[in-house]
């Protein structure tokens, strides 16, 4: 008996609820929309002769709101059912979606950052039903990206410029807003100090220069001196990323083997996030005295060379004038003799010229040591 009697309760309540009418309605209706709902009899083999079903709005079994508005949100539309002489209702409460009316990300301007420091972006939604979600693209949030707020540690050259986008749905519309990210880092290696003509040494003429790759913006505060101070500063350039600072090495010490240099390197947007002290030393090549010499002294030298030999072909331009007007002499004196010639005078002319020839041999020779004749 009592299992007979739970089938026959069971039987009635599956029959009850079989004999409730079924609302077929939206859960949201977009803000502009029509709202269409059913009122579904229940299913029965037959209807009793008092049967009726209708919306309390439309007297029929559908329903039709037209332009709904966020105003109609939480109207309660009523189905009415009789059957068997028992009246029962059935309500439907109509919830209207509507917004975002505007999708904004607000952050910094700029922001600086050593790939380290957390930067934090927030999804502003404004006039929007229901609830909506948000989602992040194009980064990684360090919380989830499920939220308004999303926090990340942007890294300087692989995310500036990139555009971050927040997307905000409600279930019925979606909308999205783009926020580009504008970074501020400095460079990520060390300065660099390197000589124009070999890696470890330098001579006279070289370029000892300092060079500091990345960074946005370039760094821009060098200070580069070495324990010489005969060094004069050449140029300051930027190529790119890349900043250069140059100094000429203008001469070759005697007494120092090797250079000390020094770059000081200060990044001005943040100093806190980059300041680097580099050092290095340089062997100087030293050479010769002769080729020293050669390349500093050849002016005096060579005036020197020239006095010389000009003095020495004045000399025998001088030595073979006095020669030919001894002999033109002798040989008028021997002319003008009324008498006939005497052995005598030829060799008297042959002596003069051989006097002067001597004469000429001992001016060159005391000219060579340096003795004046006038």
């Amino acid at each position: 008996m009592d299992k007979l009697f739970q089938i026959t309760l069971l039987s009635l309540f599956i029959q009850a609820i079989c004999q409730d009418p079924k609302i077929v309605c939206p859960e949201f209706v977009n803000e502009g929309d029509t709202l269409s709902c059913f009122c579904k009899p229940p299913d029965l083999k037959s209807f009793p002769h008092d049967f009726s079903l209708k919306w309390s709005r439309s007297g029929s079994t559908t329903l039709e709101v037209p332009n709904v508005t966020r105003a109609n949100n939480g109207d309660v539309f009523t189905c009415s059912m009789m059957l068997n002489g028992q009246q029962s209702s059935f309500s439907y409460v109509l919830k209207v979606a509507y917004g975002p009316a505007n999708v904004t990300i607000e952050g910094p301007s700029t922001f600086v950052t050593d790939g380290l420091k957390p930067m934090t972006l927030k999804c502003n939604a404004t006039d929007v039903y229901p609830s909506p979600v948000y989602t992040w693209d194009n980064i990684y949030c360090d919380s989830t990206n499920k939220k308004d707020v999303c926090t990340f540690s942007p890294k300087g050259e692989r995310d500036n410029g990139k555009e971050v986008v927040c997307t905000v749905t409600n279930g019925i519309s979606t909308t999205k807003a783009r926020y580009r990210l504008d970074l501020r880092y400095p460079p990520l290696n060390a300065p660099v100090l390197t000589s124009s003509s070999s890696e470890n040494s330098i001579e006279k003429g070289d370029i000892i220069t300092c060079s500091v790759s990345g960074g946005h913006p370039p760094v821009t505060s060098v200070t580069l001196g070495c324990s010489d101070p005969l060094l004069v500063y050449r140029l300051n350039t930027t190529e790119g990323s890349t900043h250069n600072t140059s100094l000429v090495f203008t001469t070759t010490p005697n007494t120092n083997e090797s250079l000390l240099c020094y770059c000081h390197v200060l990044w001005e947007p943040d100093k806190g996030l980059y300041e680097r002290n580099v050092t290095r030393v340089f062997n100087i090549k030293v050479f010769k005295a002769l080729t020293i010499a050669s390349k500093h002294d050849s002016f005096p030298v060579g005036l020197v060379v020239g006095l010389v030999i000009a003095e020495n072909i004045v000399l025998a331009i001088v030595i073979s004038w006095v020669c030919i007007r001894r002999k033109n002499k002798a040989v008028k004196e021997a002319q003008n003799q009324e008498t006939p010639e005497h052995p005598y005078s030829s060799v008297k002319a042959n002596n003069l010229l051989s006097d002067d020839i001597t004469s000429g041999a001992q001016l060159a020779s005391f000219s060579s040591h340096g003795i004046s004749l006038w």
